[in-house]
């Protein structure tokens, strides 16, 4: 008897531990390739956030130096 409560006891422990490891991927928040489009569109997004930043005071420059002549 003592035998068969700790093998229940064994899976039920085993059982929560498998639910808990895969809750995320059943909770919507995807699987690693999601994950890794995800990161991939916010460094696209950053590089154009920081490429437009660097236009921008180019062109300022660019229309202060034509101003002056």
């Amino acid at each position: 008897m003592n035998r068969v409560l700790k093998s229940m006891v064994g899976l039920l422990l085993g059982w929560g531990v498998c639910v808990s490891v895969a809750a995320p991927a059943f909770a919507g928040y995807g699987n690693h390739a999601e994950r890794a489009t995800e990161n991939i569109q916010t460094r696209v997004a950053i590089a154009k956030i920081t490429l437009l930043a660097e236009a921008a005071e180019r062109q300022a420059i660019a229309d202060n130096l034509f101003a002056k002549q």
